[in-house]
């Protein structure tokens, strides 16, 4: 089972009538700080994770 994050603060970087692009900062279970940046729409949502060697993780 996966550990739960700890969850730090939430920052909307950009909002319009469509979509925000917000950060969430919070405490992996290995103690260290993360960041998970992401755009919520009323329609649907877009999320590319980055490993911490500069990869893009995509899935089809």
């Amino acid at each position: 089972m996966l550990k739960k994050l700890e969850h730090i603060n939430r920052e909307i970087v950009l909002s319009n009538n469509w979509w925000q692009y917000a950060k969430d900062i919070y405490i992996m279970p290995n103690g260290e700080r993360g960041e998970y940046h992401y755009v919520h729409s009323k329609g649907s949502t877009f999320v590319i994770p980055i490993t911490n060697d500069k990869h893009y993780i995509m899935r089809r």
